[in-house]
């Protein structure tokens, strides 16, 4: 045994205590004496020896309890300072299967041998086709990049199409850290056919942070490859266009006229043909610059040495109570709590949070979901605060999720949107739990569940809009019959006013006739409205205010009826046309009252108005000019003597972190829209 040592010396404190120990042992044996002489008895010669076991076995579990450790192993690590972060293009051409079994599985086999063949290097991933999303920041987990790699499919972003500036942006402005020029990789892995991207831009991009950028093209560059996809039926189908099939090749001409333009782009065409990235990458990378952990540094771990105390000291004690076998031995078991207490636990602070943890679990168990959720996210923080192990805050997380993802189930008829939200959270509290411990298999079945949900909220969602899209054209071409009816409406009212002085019967039966059309047209605009109202109200999900405004269109173009047949009626009747007069103004004014219902319908805001995804939102082209939305200007602020305060919004830090993440999303969805809007082929 070498280098003895004891890894808690802080506990040999403990030991001053054995005096104290000595000196109650001592005084009880005197009063046990006096006591036994007084009874003419005499005390058992063994009282000292087990006096004496007590002392000992006290010493040894204060030893024990300081964790001692022998032989001595020093963990050195030597490993490589660059950082290299992976770009997968998932654009839909990645699934032809010129390579097999496509070209998109098979880089992301490339990149598990890229994994195997790395030296600590710090590794990212992004996913990328017409925009770009962060699948894993800068890590040592190699575990855990793979896991996310499971994760990229060809929906992972919100875009179609190549855009090869959005990974590079997303990249050198969130990924890569500031102040390690030259130690910085992007390896991008791509098919080509980016029509989008500013390649002047990008290549100003790598050069102003330090990046050396390998691009690995993939795919036959000579003959073009169909492909295959699955539609909303589960079917396997070949993509086409208006002109056919389409066909995808490596455009391997453009990637080596990008790499031209810049001595930081390697280009490295693997085609179909069979290739090990790491091999590539490191050949690549042998004569950049590395800096080297010393082989020195690391951590001591000791052996532990707790046994050669502990069990001597349970020994003596057992020995000490020999003679009283008839009670029950419970200072063995004092002993035991103790030496186990202090012993080094593999699940700190598991008991720390048990009740929280309960009655988090009897809400959800009550379905009572939101406190439950907030109940959990709270327990995280506590949890935190303790130290509790990543077990623990494995399982709270997961908890959270599933309180998130009953959350998102429940709102889902009634405000897809909002159920959108809430199961993204819930899957990112799935992440969570897969990160603290990644060998949780339900987090990561749940992380497949609820990549099912959203899908499927998504595509309520685009029902929804689908149908109140057709909502909104049939409103608007009732809208036209209104208007049209109006102005003909009014019409007559004019030359019913003109020819008042000078009516005739003749010319009052000609305008009842034409009165008796705009009544037709009437009728059939409130047919219209009526079977509308009938169709929304057997929809779920439809906004109260479109039954409420359309029902009370039905009722006022009743009204309109109602006062055309009295026109009609009048008309061919000379004496009565001033009420003839009065009952068009009437229908009038009640057609002006629908047309302005609906006319503050289409002004109102929409579900989407104000939403950085609406189609109306103002942004820039210039990838170089566009600035976040964010950015304040001096007129953005008042002087603070006009300013009232104004209350502590009740925003959690995991709130204002989703909806940062979502601005920046935003941000570059647009920029990826507008490059995208002038390229023909989104695959």
């Amino acid at each position: 045994m070498t280098d003895f040592t004891f890894q808690w010396p802080a506990m040999l404190l403990l030991l001053p205590a054995s005096g104290l120990l000595v000196w109650v042992l001592r005084y009880a044996q005197s009063n046990r004496e006096k006591t036994v002489q007084a009874m003419g008895g005499s005390l058992s010669p063994n009282r000292r020896i087990r006096n004496g076991l007590f002392l000992t076995s006290w010493i040894l579990l204060v030893l024990a309890i300081a964790r001692p450790g022998y032989d001595p192993i020093r963990e050195s690590f030597s490993r490589s300072e660059r950082d290299v972060v992976f770009a997968l293009d998932v654009s839909q051409s990645m699934l032809a299967e010129d390579a097999q079994p496509n070209r998109l599985e098979v880089a992301k086999q490339g990149i598990r041998d890229a994994l195997t063949s790395l030296n600590g290097e710090r590794v990212g991933l992004i996913a990328f086709a017409g925009s770009a999303t962060i699948f894993c920041p800068l890590t040592e987990d190699y575990d855990f990049v793979n896991y996310m790699l499971d994760q990229i499919h060809p929906r992972a972003v919100d875009f179609g199409g190549t855009a090869l500036q959005s990974a590079v942006e997303k990249a050198v402005d969130q990924v890569f850290m500031d102040n390690r020029e030259g130690l910085q990789d992007l390896v991008v892995i791509t098919d080509g056919g980016d029509h989008s991207s500013q390649m002047d831009r990008i290549t100003e991009l790598l050069d102003e942070h330090g990046v050396d950028s390998l691009i690995v093209g993939i795919g036959n560059p000579n003959q073009g490859a169909t492909i295959p996809i699955i539609d909303d039926k589960g079917l396997k189908r070949l993509m086409k266009n208006e002109e056919g099939l389409i066909y995808t090749r490596l455009e391997d001409s453009s990637l080596s006229s990008f790499a031209s333009k810049s001595n930081r782009v390697t280009y490295y065409p693997v085609t179909t043909a069979p290739f090990h990235l790491g091999n590539i990458y490191l050949d690549q990378t042998k004569d950049k610059p590395r800096k080297l952990f010393e082989q020195d540094q690391g951590t001591l771990t000791y052996q532990e040495a707790n046994a050669f105390f502990l069990v001597p000291a349970l020994l003596f004690l057992l020995v000490a109570h020999r003679w009283k076998l008839s009670k029950v031995p419970t200072t063995p078991m004092v002993a035991i709590a103790i030496a186990v207490f202090f012993s080094p636990r593999t699940e700190a602070a598991s008991d720390i949070f048990t009740n929280e943890f309960q009655l988090a679990v009897e809400l959800y168990e009550a379905k009572n979901y939101g406190d439950a959720a907030e109940s959990f996210a709270t327990l995280e923080a506590d949890a935190n605060q303790v130290n509790a192990n990543a077990e623990d805050l494995a399982v709270v997380q997961f908890n959270r999720g599933l309180c998130l993802n009953a959350l998102a189930e429940e709102a889902m008829s009634a405000n897809p949107w909002e159920a959108l939200r809430i199961a993204r959270q819930s899957q990112s509290a799935y992440l969570s739990a897969k990160r603290y411990s990644p060998s949780f298999e339900r987090a990561g079945r749940r992380l497949d569940t609820i990549a099912q949900l959203v899908e499927h909220i998504q595509k309520a969602i685009r029902d929804r809009e689908a149908a109140e899209a057709l909502i909104q054209e049939e409103l608007e071409e009732i809208l036209n019959e209104l208007e049209s009816l109006r102005d003909d409406q009014e019409a007559l009212k004019t030359v019913t006013e003109k020819t008042q002085q000078d009516a005739t019967q003749a010319l009052g039966n000609e305008l009842a006739q034409q009165q008796s059309a705009l009544k037709a047209r009437a009728q059939a605009i409130g047919s219209r409205l009526e079977t509308l109202d009938q169709t929304l109200f057997s929809k779920e999900g439809v906004p109260p205010e479109y039954l409420i405004n359309i029902r009370q269109a039905v009722s006022l173009i009743g009204l309109v009826v109602s006062m055309q047949n009295d026109s009609e009626k009048s008309l061919p009747q000379t004496s009565e046309w001033s009420l003839a007069l009065t009952a068009q103004s009437e229908a009038i004014t009640r057609i002006t009252e629908i047309i302005e219902l609906f006319m503050s319908d289409s002004n109102a805001p929409s579900d989407g108005e104000g939403d950085p995804m609406s189609d109306e939102y103002d942004y820039m082209d210039d990838a170089e000019q566009s600035a976040t939305s964010s950015d304040m200007s001096a007129g953005d602020f008042a002087a603070q003597s006009e300013m009232q305060t104004l209350p502590i919004p009740n925003y959690s830090a995991e709130d204002i972190l989703l909806e940062e993440q979502g601005s920046q999303q935003f941000r570059q969805q647009k920029r990826a829209g507008a490059s995208a809007a002038n390229v023909e082929k989104d695959y």
